[in-house]
């Protein structure tokens, strides 16, 4: 009985060791702790060891919640609790963009050793209200060309309020709002989009600002100001800084890699030129890529009031690896250039087919003094082309311009050339101003290559003149002479177009005979010149001509509301052999002519051209038949 107490005793001894064994680690209370989204916050914690031995206790977190919202684990380190003492583990909290209130958790710290003893402690973190957001950017910067440009940032709320209302607008630097203005206040506006209508704590959204430029707003840096505000408990306000340097469409993605030196020998830079000047262009290009390149290069004018490329001209080339190329060719200048506005020369080169990512540009400026009466040859035209033979006739055009200040009167054009037999003057033209609507006109000459000239090139030289005589411009026409064999000579076309035209409303109709007159039969097409008076609106005539045959034709053309006056078209028909003729008829509206009278008028002349003789004769004979049935009636009268 004595053994069974005592043992029972051990029992209840063992047993107390090791309830005291599993209750040795210890807590204090955690204080809570508080603070705004963004700032740090700091827990300490402190373990009591009751038992005889040193333990290691590693601390753990749970999840800190309030309510719906959360806020992740924290991590905290280990710590060495000697024996019957006490140690303290602290870690660091940044608090986070959530939602204001209270969030709490529990702190587990277990003896790495024996894994039953452990103490739980929990803990509170409270985030107060704060309205915030930040941008991700400070200032945006825009390189922008003759259409939209965009570029986007992003708005994060910061804070622990839902932030709503969100006003995003733009100021210029001149106070102007939504836009930027130039001197002559032309605008390029400044709008946003993507905005959200509210912003939860840690959420972001994305902005996109666009600039969209007037087609005439002057090149140049423009600046300003965005300005961003939302609503929480209270009104929080930001800014941006803005700027945008409008700059000529030269590359289409802006200058890209650095394959070339461009260097512009000619002209130079504030050279002073007439309008309808040709500007002998040189240019020096270095290819400094790894490759030989093939490149085109691109000479645009610009007018930096307007944003307008008054002309692009464009030439090809090659160019070895680390050499150097001259080009040099002529840049005519458009006669109807403002001396009033500021322009530039831009010569880009981009290897061929790659502008994408090989390009670059250099330009100089140039200024403009117009003369007080000036003209020059504008244009020059030679119909047909090609396929000129001994004999031919053809048809040369010239059209005169006015490039001065005021009207200029009694000018006229020369055209001499000794080996085409030329030697011609035209009736004298007079001409308003540049900017006149009646600055230009048309001359024309019909001509005869002789019957004995050779084979080869001719150079027809056309003069304009003023009233003194006094050269005004000048320009060579080249004319091609083919081989004059009598098979070439007669040839297998023949197109004969009529002058009976009509007119319904705006719609015009020209009639035509195609006529095959070799011995095999031909697949023909009919082309119509552009013209800047009427729209082509479709052509009807029968494709397949057999040998022998001729076929009636038709051209249809849309005329523009103020047409009036003489006017050319210049018709071809070719075949499926490679030959072609071409015709030219004039047409005349006079000033609003009716309609009528242009078709009978034409009628009459198709039939006097046609059969001038044979057309009268009937005319009489039907009168004096219409003469002797009227005396008939007359005396059979009762």
């Amino acid at each position: 009985m004595k053994k069974f107490i005592i043992s029972t005793l051990l029992i209840f001894l063992m047993a107390f060791v090791f309830v005291a064994a599993d209750g040795d680690l210890s807590g204090s209370p955690i204080a809570s702790e508080s603070g705004d989204p963004g700032t740090s916050v700091t827990f300490d914690i402190v373990y009591f060891n009751a038992g005889a031995t040193a333990m290691t206790v590693s601390s753990t977190s749970s999840s800190l919640i309030s309510g719906a919202n959360t806020i992740s684990a924290p991590t905290i380190g280990s710590v060495s609790v000697p024996a019957n003492g006490s140690a303290t583990v602290s870690f660091t909290m940044t608090v986070p963009a959530k939602a204001a209130g209270i969030y709490t958790g529990i702190i587990t710290g277990t003896d790495t050793t024996n894994s039953t003893n452990i103490e739980s402690l929990p803990y509170s973190l409270t985030i107060n209200s704060k309205d915030s957001f930040t941008t991700s950017v400070s200032s945006l910067s825009f390189d922008v060309h003759d259409q939209d440009e965009s570029e986007t940032f992003s708005i994060t709320n910061d804070g622990s309020t839902t932030l709503s209302s969100w006003i995003i607008n733009f100021t210029s630097s001149d106070g102007d709002i939504g836009k930027v203005l130039d001197n002559d206040d032309d605008e390029m506006s400044v709008s946003f989009s993507g905005a959200s209508s509210s912003l939860t704590p840690g959420s972001s959204m994305t902005v996109t600002a666009t600039l969209n430029p007037d087609s005439d707003m002057d090149f140049g840096s423009y600046s300003g100001t965005i300005g961003v505000s939302a609503t929480g408990s209270s009104t929080k306000s930001s800014s941006l800084s803005l700027s945008a340097e409008l700059v000529a469409d030269i590359c289409e993605e802006g200058k890209q890699g650095s394959d070339f030196d461009i260097e512009i020998r000619n002209p130079d830079d504030g050279d002073d030129f007439i309008p309808g000047d040709t500007i002998p262009m040189e240019v020096k290009i270095e290819n400094k890529a790894n490759d030989d390149l093939d490149v085109e290069v691109e000479v645009t004018l610009y007018n930096t009031d307007t944003g307008n490329k008054e002309k692009v001209v464009r030439v090809e080339g090659s160019i070895d690896e680390d050499e150097t190329e001259t080009f040099s060719f002529d840049f005519e200048l458009p006669t109807d250039l403002d001396e009033d506005d500021n322009y530039e020369l831009f010569v880009q080169v981009h290897e061929d087919g790659n502008e994408d990512d090989s390009c670059d540009y250099e330009s100089v400026e140039i200024d403009f003094d117009r003369e007080d009466q000036d003209a020059v040859i504008s244009d020059t035209s030679l119909s047909p082309e090609v396929g000129l033979v001994c004999g031919d006739d053809y048809r040369v055009s010239i059209v005169a311009t006015s490039t001065g200040a005021d009207s200029i009167n009694d000018l006229y054009i020369e055209l001499r050339d000794a080996d085409l037999d030329v030697e011609e003057n035209s009736d004298t033209i007079d001409l308003g101003d540049f900017d006149d609507s009646d600055n230009e006109e048309k001359i024309s000459f019909d001509l005869s290559l002789p019957n004995d000239i050779k084979e080869g090139s001719y150079s027809l030289e056309a003069i304009l003149n003023d009233k003194n005589g006094n050269t005004l411009d000048s320009e060579l026409i080249t004319v091609t002479v083919s081989s004059c064999s009598e098979e070439e000579a007669v040839g297998d076309l023949n197109l004969d177009i009529s002058e009976d035209y009509s007119v319904e409303g705006n719609e015009l109709t020209l009639n035509m005979i195609v006529s095959n007159n070799g011995e095999d039969d031909k697949v023909i097409s009919i082309i119509v010149e552009d013209v800047s008076w009427a729209e082509t609106t479709g052509t009807e005539y029968l494709s397949l001509l057999q040998a022998g045959d001729e076929a009636h034709g038709y051209v249809y053309l849309s005329l523009d509301d103020t047409t009036e006056g003489k006017h050319d078209i210049q018709i071809t028909v070719s075949d499926d052999a490679g030959n072609e003729v071409t015709e030219i008829v004039t047409v005349d509206f006079g000033e609003k002519a009716a309609e009528a009278d242009s078709f009978f008028a034409g009628v009459n002349t198709w039939f006097a051209e046609k059969t001038p003789g044979s057309f009268w004769i009937l005319v009489d004979v039907i009168l004096i038949v219409l003469a002797l049935v009227f005396l008939r009636m007359l005396f059979s009268k009762k």
